[in-house]
């Protein structure tokens, strides 16, 4: 069984203005808040008169299923400069999330711009303010689940630390840490017999041919969820499989029908090393490119049972 990935939802933009209120200068200090808690738990920074603050802690394969936004508030005075920088999530795809847009301000207080670095694989949003005022901006994010395609392999598979970084009149200022969590999961099923099938013909006969079917079940591990497996080894987060399937006494596997019937257009290969009743090998090379398929389906694999001496009685 082949399948495929379908492009994930086209990201969602904000267009509602960022809200804007004159407001007499004050001060504030400066710090970090970075909390422990749970993937919904919000981190904040704050400097002077401006806060930024990410409504979640962690990414990606975590028990959260709360939306992700970077809110930029400050009280501005004529002449001020704030850069933003986000990173990407992965440095050669999709990955958790996508970084959007941020809520405009009102031209009569400033403007912001938005550039992309490729080469760093960041965002960087720029504010220029123009009076004094007080503005909350925020910055939208679209969250990936196990459905959306990816790169294959994905660079990034495991726990990272984002970091969030902004600077006030060109200084760095303590940045915004996040956790982002790619972790693969994996439910194999039990081997099946396919043909013929097993709830017409219950028996097994020597010197017969038999397909079974094997299902890796497989997610990219980028949701907190287990949906969208695929059947065969998944591309996005191959960086090269061996699966060993054991077989009863005398099974032998039909190499040459098995590639047949797959028709895998790669170097995957089902062999049997070891011959007659030894395990059946299934390799899966590393995937270095975008498949025309994104998943791999399911397995199948035939093999007579050879003769063996009946027992003495």
């Amino acid at each position: 069984m082949r399948g495929g990935v379908c492009p994930g939802p086209t990201p969602v933009e904000s267009t509602q203005a960022a809200s804007v209120e004159p407001i007499a200068d004050a001060d504030a200090g400066s710090g970090s808040t970075q909390n422990d808690g749970a993937a919904g738990t919000s981190v904040s920074s704050s400097s002077g008169n401006a806060t930024l603050t990410l409504s979640r802690n962690a990414v990606g394969n975590v028990d959260s299923t709360a939306p992700l936004q970077l809110v930029f508030d400050v009280r501005t005075n004529p002449g001020d400069v704030y850069t933003i920088t986000v990173p990407e999530s992965i440095t050669n795809g999709t990955g958790v999330y996508t970084i959007g847009d941020s809520d405009p301000i009102s031209a009569s207080t400033g403007i912001v711009t938005s550039t992309t670095d490729d080469a760093n694989h960041t965002k960087t949003f720029t504010y220029r303010f123009d009076s004094v005022a007080s503005v909350a901006a925020n910055i939208n994010f679209t969250l990936h689940n196990n459905y959306n395609a990816q790169p294959t392999p994905i660079k990034g598979i495991g726990t990272s630390i984002k970091s969030i970084t902004w600077t006030y009149a060109g200084q760095q200022l303590d940045p915004v840490d996040f956790t982002q969590v790619i972790m693969p999961v994996m439910n194999p099923q039990a081997v099946t017999r396919v043909l013929p099938s097993s709830s017409t013909y219950k028996a097994i006969y020597a010197n017969q041919d038999y397909a079974y079917q094997f299902s890796v079940g497989e997610g990219d591990g980028i949701g907190g969820s287990a949906d969208y497996a695929t059947g065969q080894v998944n591309s996005a987060v191959n960086y090269g499989t061996t699966i060993r399937v054991p077989v009863p006494r005398y099974f032998t596997l039909d190499e040459s029908a098995t590639a047949a019937r797959n028709g895998f257009s790669d170097e995957t290969t089902i062999t049997q090393p070891g011959g007659a009743s030894s395990d059946i090998v299934i390799t899966v090379p590393k995937r270095l490119r975008s498949p025309v398929l994104a998943e791999r389906g399911a397995v199948l694999f035939r093999g007579p049972i050879q003769d063996h001496p009946a027992p003495r009685g």
